[in-house]
C-alpha cells in the first residue's frame, strides 16, 4: 500500500508540474506558485470566475511576467472586473510570446454568488495560436467553469475546469488544448 501511495503522489506532481498550460496572473497568485483560484480580487476574472461573485468594487490590472529573463518567454496580461447588484463581469487579455510564436487569449467572465456560502462563474475565451515561417495561426473557442465555497471564516473550498470541451486549435494530428482541473482548499489559521 506504501508503494502505490508513494507512486500516485509522485506521478500526481509529475504531471500537475510537467508544463504550465494555463497562466495564473497577478503578483499574489505569483507569490503563491500560481495557485490563485482561492483568491477572491479582480485577478479572478482570469484566474477563476466563480471569485467574482465575492469582488465588491471594480478594479483593473496589468501584468507582466519575465521568465528567465528572456522576453521571448514573457507573459504580459490586463485584468479588469466590474462587480454589479447580482454579481461581477470580468475581461481579461493575455499574450505569451514574440514575434516568430505567440499565444493570444481574450476572456469575457461572469462570476454570482448563489448564497452567503457559494459562488459560480463562467469564462468565455477567444484563444490565437501564432507560428511564423510554415504554420501560420490558429484560433479556437473555450470555456472555463469554476466553484467557490467560503464554508467558514477560516475555510475555503474552489474548483475550475478549464476548457472541458478540449478545444481544437488544428486539423494536424488532430491537434486540441487540454482539459484541467484546479483544486484548491485553504485554512487560515490566524488573521
Amino acid at each position: 500500500m506504501r508503494f502505490f501511495s508513494f507512486l500516485f503522489f509522485n506521478l500526481l506532481f509529475f504531471s500537475v508540474f510537467a508544463g504550465k498550460e494555463t497562466n495564473s496572473t497577478g503578483a499574489r497568485s505569483s507569490a503563491l506558485g500560481g495557485t490563485s483560484s482561492l483568491i477572491s480580487d479582480f485577478w479572478s476574472a482570469e484566474n477563476n470566475p466563480a471569485d467574482l461573485g465575492f469582488v465588491e468594487n471594480w478594479a483593473g490590472g496589468i501584468s507582466y511576467e519575465n521568465h528567465f529573463l528572456l522576453n521571448e518567454m514573457s507573459y504580459k496580461s490586463f485584468v479588469f472586473a466590474y462587480p454589479t447588484k447580482k454579481g461581477a463581469f470580468g475581461l481579461s487579455v493575455g499574450q505569451f510570446g514574440y514575434s516568430l510564436y505567440q499565444e493570444n487569449k481574450i476572456g469575457l467572465s461572469y462570476g454570482q454568488k448563489l448564497s452567503d456560502v457559494f459562488s459560480m462563474g463562467v469564462q468565455l475565451n477567444f484563444l490565437n495560436t501564432s507560428i511564423a515561417e510554415n504554420y501560420g495561426s490558429s484560433s479556437g473557442l473555450s470555456a472555463n467553469i469554476g466553484l467557490m465555497a467560503d464554508l467558514s471564516d477560516e475555510v475555503r473550498v474552489s474548483a475550475v475546469v478549464v476548457n472541458p470541451s478540449r478545444t481544437k486549435l488544428s486539423e494536424f494530428n488532430d491537434e486540441r488544448l487540454p482539459t484541467l482541473l484546479k483544486l484548491g482548499v485553504s485554512y487560515e489559521f490566524s488573521k
